[in-house]
């Protein structure tokens, strides 16, 4: 065990570790999806997040050449790659073609140097921690923003992307700019907080993750965004309910907080959340995406429109879509991932995805199996994957990059903590116990 924990990065894993944070803090604290921006380069803008990939495809040929930071390959990996494999080759002929291939090398690599260095308790501790800043950095400036009533640095770049607030009330967005975009944000990197909160001994990493977490609880809220706030009230039932079988009074305070918190914001917001309710645009909007999606999927079941051509099949189906667009300049969205995974890449991406969520939670909780505590790794990021991939049912996290990078950093991430002191051969089926010990107890206060 001590020799685990004293375990110190290489060079080529230092490399990779620093390609992922600067990765992770250009999706976090850059909005490309909503703020296109930058030179051109044979049609195509050569954003913060394109001028990154080169540099984290770089990472993962290292980690793979180099046998100390080679993944021991599960089925896990080879869903991953074939995802990858087939949105790259499907798109060849598809109007995006260098769009699809940039996303497929880009998830991929982004999966794999995570997984890698997640294996890791040095480099799980430093990736937990970077965590834990991006989150206060975007919760706090979320505050500064409604503080404002204006998001300083980015409303001009998405002044034509996004909607403007309606009503008396102000939407919150931080540094992913768009509101549903930050609370999925949050239900994604919330977690690493809480893990400081109740996995940690240490009374500062407590009381930061303490304060890191009722603030997030807090910025959810002010992104007035219903559906991810209804899933995060689902998520504190539930440490409630684990609080109280496994007789933790120190969890059972935290969770009275939250309540306590949502309780007088509820009181606070009255008015604003009374508009919010009663408001049935975005409704009747997904009604409208949903039946026209519907619609296409007989069209092209197998291999779908291909790569970002949801919105203009929906404007080439549906009159009513062209005629938002040319009247606003905004598309419909399709705003359910599942069924927006069909419409670009047909059922075989849709099970591809499903198999690589399967295989994930699988995964984790095996893991988790083994150890229940709150100062387990596995918990955090496969809490974010859950709470996202619930949301995905109303709205497309895996077409925002901000969303998409936590996303797969965060499965790289299960990847390897699974794969940390396992002796079977593959993760879904390893039965408790059968670990050598490498994190069977909490490493948030290495």
């Amino acid at each position: 065990m001590n020799a685990i924990r004293t375990e110190k990065l290489g060079m080529a894993a230092l490399f990779g570790l620093a390609v992922l944070i600067v990765t992770l803090a250009v999706a976090v604290f850059f909005p490309e999806t909503f703020a296109v921006v930058g030179p051109k380069l044979g049609g195509n803008h050569l954003t913060p997040l394109t001028l990154v990939t080169p540099f984290l495809i770089g990472a993962f040929i290292i980690f793979a050449w180099k046998k100390e930071t080679r993944l021991k390959h599960t089925l896990l990996d080879l869903v991953v790659a074939g995802l990858a494999v087939y949105m790259a080759v499907r798109n060849l002929v598809g109007d995006a073609p260098a769009g699809a291939v940039k996303y497929a090398l880009f998830f991929f690599s982004l999966y794999y140097v995570s997984a890698v260095l997640a294996e890791k308790v040095a480099g799980r501790k430093v990736l937990f921690s970077a965590a834990v800043v991006f989150l206060a950095v975007v919760v706090f400036y979320g505050l500064v923003e409604y503080a404002l009533g204006e998001n300083p640095l980015y409303h001009t770049l998405t002044a034509k992307t996004i909607p403007p607030s309606s009503g008396d009330y102000y939407r919150v967005g931080s540094t992913l700019a768009h509101p549903i975009s930050l609370a999925a944000f949050l239900l994604q990197m919330t977690p690493f907080a809480l893990y400081w909160w109740l996995g940690s001994k240490q009374r500062w990493r407590k009381l930061v993750g303490a304060v890191v977490s009722l603030l997030s609880g807090f910025v959810l809220f002010l992104s007035f965004t219903r559906s991810s706030i209804l899933i995060a009230a689902g998520g504190i039932v539930a440490l409630i309910t684990v609080t109280l079988r496994r007789n933790r009074k120190d969890l059972m305070l935290g969770m009275l907080a939250l309540v306590a918190v949502a309780w007088l914001l509820t009181v606070i917001w009255f008015e604003d959340l009374s508009q919010v309710a009663n408001r049935n645009m975005s409704l009747r909007q997904r009604q409208l995406a949903w039946g026209i999606a519907v619609r296409a999927v007989p069209g092209k079941p197998v291999f779908g429109a291909g790569y970002g051509q949801a919105a203009a099949e929906l404007r080439r189906l549906d009159e009513r879509a062209e005629f938002l667009y040319q009247y606003t300049g905004r598309n419909v969205a399709v705003d359910n991932q599942y069924l927006s995974s069909i419409v670009e890449g047909g059922f075989i991406q849709l099970l591809l995805l499903l198999a690589v969520l399967v295989l994930v939670v699988c995964a984790g909780f095996g893991r988790l199996r083994s150890d229940m505590s709150a100062g387990n790794p596995m918990w955090p990021p496969l809490t974010g994957i859950v709470l996202l991939m619930l949301n995905a049912a109303l709205f497309d996290p895996l077409s925002i990059w901000s969303n998409l990078t936590v996303f797969w950093f965060e499965v790289g991430l299960v990847r390897g903590i699974s794969d940390a002191g396992r002796t079977g051969t593959v993760a879904c089926l390893v039965p408790p116990g059968e670990y050598n010990g490498a994190i069977e107890t909490s490493d948030a206060d290495d």
